[in-house]
């Protein structure tokens, strides 16, 4: 069997040739779609035209109908090459304004955000940490300077004016966009960033620069070659890992980088716009190609300076603080009439799952941990890529995997801190018993730990990445509270009624019934 660190690397490779091939073949069947799309709208534009309504208000209002025509002529800049480009520039625009203004308005996005945060610390794993590192420095400063300047001295040797402009005023056009709502906005960095960064969070412009630098040099091969489809595929999928990127490493929020590649592509359309007019209107001259030798020799230096840069890109590490415990001022019932604690848990989109069943009384994460082992159940390994790797292996070929990771669910906007499970004796991971447990920010007045969980039992594999749970989760609480009953350790237990009965779905629609009580157990 191979090892977890070899499935890793696997799965990562196979993740990022099915992100290529997705985008691959969007571009191809739209490659294919737009010819059928376009003789379908030119012929419903022929039959409109020839309408007698139509034809009466034609010559009642000529000046109307000729310049719609003009807006479908393919011959020309102006006519729809310029209708499609300005098109996609107020629906960028529409769509820019429409996320600005939910930022600014709706708790929505920022709980979203917080909780994609949360899970993306929880579960941080250190080989993605360096991948993502050397894709974030391709929308780095320097980097992004060093590439600049190599292809700008390229496109000189060209006599390439017109798209040399376009693609200093794309580059430099987003970055002033984004520092003045930076300045505007002033949204604070997340604390669980890996990297120290000084500037704004709102918006992120590295994924303002995947678009409007990347994209631009993607759109002056296309110009110029016939390497179309290969390239836009090769810029796609780079603006979406160096986007992503700043996910991962939580330098930046989802809302962040959502509107930076709109303000990018704003910026790219507007630069397309402008190389294409004065494309139009400029006089085409033969210009003698520079010699091979030297386009080569910049081509070289400028990769070379910018892998060298990549490589050495390395901010200063941020130091996370620890969680501030606090005192329950009285009993864990209280906390959850009070609201300190929340009775239910929540996917990412605040959406209610099952309620918090199990309260649990350790003096620590280590007691908490030997108490599961000690009643049989085994600690799940945080979810990363060489766990998740090996929990597919083992669900797709029905194979044992006693430490496997369980899927992350929230609770008061963060995922869950440990998981655990027990075996079947069908002795595979696709049946278990399972558990998530909460660290809560509180401790009882005898210097408890407060942890709160749910348990569920999976007895089958949905779609081939997730489990199915039973949906008597009562049933599953109740054999978690027997087991540690029976490890000698529990000190005390209590039901109390929590919530009223409930049916409900989890996030991956699976339905679920409870009588709505909980049972605190306090170890020993």
């Amino acid at each position: 069997m191979l090892s977890p660190d070899v499935f890793g690397f696997s799965l990562l490779a196979i993740i990022l040739f099915l992100l290529v091939l997705f985008f691959w073949g969007s571009f191809w069947i739209f490659s294919r779609i737009w010819p059928v799309v376009a003789s379908i709208a030119a012929s419903a534009w022929d039959g409109v035209r020839r309408n007698p309504y139509i034809t009466r208000l034609s010559t009642r209002y000529p000046r109307i109908f000729i310049f719609l025509s003009e807006r479908r002529d393919q011959r020309q800049f102006s006519g729809l090459p310029l209708t499609i480009l300005s098109v996609t520039f107020i629906y960028f625009m529409w769509l820019y304004i429409g996320l600005t203004l939910d930022f600014i308005q709706a708790d929505t996005t920022t709980n979203i955000d917080s909780r994609i945060a949360n899970l993306l610390f929880a579960y941080r794993d250190p080989m993605l940490v360096q991948f993502f590192t050397i894709v974030t420095s391709f929308g780095a400063a320097k980097v992004v300077f060093a590439l600049l300047l190599g292809v700008s001295v390229i496109l000189l040797l060209h006599r390439k004016i017109n798209f040399l402009a376009g693609l200093w005023i794309s580059l430099l056009g987003s970055v002033a966009s984004v520092t003045l709502l930076k300045i505007l906005f002033g949204r604070p960095r997340s604390d669980l960033g890996v990297y120290v960064e000084q500037s704004a969070s709102f918006p992120s412009g590295h994924a303002s620069i995947s678009i409007a630098f990347y994209g631009f040099l993607a759109y002056i091969v296309v110009r110029h070659t016939r390497l179309r489809l290969r390239v836009v595929v090769l810029a796609a999928v780079l603006a979406f890992l160096i986007g992503f990127s700043r996910l991962y490493l939580i330098e930046h929020y989802l809302s962040d980088v959502l509107n930076g590649y709109l303000i990018g592509s704003i910026w790219l359309v507007f630069s397309i716009v402008l190389v294409e007019w004065m494309q139009a209107r400029q006089t085409r001259k033969a210009v003698a190609p520079p010699a091979p030798l030297l386009v080569t020799a910049v081509w070289g230096l400028t990769l070379v300076a910018a892998i060298s840069l990549s490589i050495g890109y390395a901010p200063p590490l941020r130091v996370h603080a620890p969680v501030q415990i606090a005192v329950l001022e009285g009993s864990v019932e209280m906390a959850y009439s009070n609201g300190q604690l929340e009775p239910f848990t929540e996917t990412v989109f605040g959406t209610r799952q099952e309620p918090t069943s199990l309260i649990i009384l350790a003096k620590n994460d280590a007691d908490l941990i030997d108490l599961f082992k000690q009643s049989g159940w085994n600690l799940a390994d945080k979810v990363g890529f060489s766990s998740f790797s090996e929990a597919i292996y083992a669900a797709w070929f029905n194979g044992e995997y006693i430490s496997a990771p369980v899927t992350p669910s929230f609770w008061m906007q963060t995922p869950n801190a440990f998981g655990f499970q027990k075996t079947t004796s069908a002795n595979t991971l696709r049946e278990r018993h399972h558990a998530r447990f909460w660290k809560t920010s509180f401790q009882t007045a005898g210097g408890l730990q407060v942890y709160v969980g749910t348990a569920s039992f999976d007895d089958g594999l949905k779609w081939g990445i997730t489990h199915h749970i039973d949906p008597n989760i009562d049933k599953e609480r109740d054999v978690l509270v027997g087991d540690l009953a029976n490890s000698g350790r529990i000190e005390s237990q209590i039901f109390f009624q929590l919530i009223p009965a409930v049916l409900g779905k989890n996030f991956t629609g699976d339905p679920f019934f409870t009588d709505g009580k909980a049972v605190i157990l306090q170890a020993q």
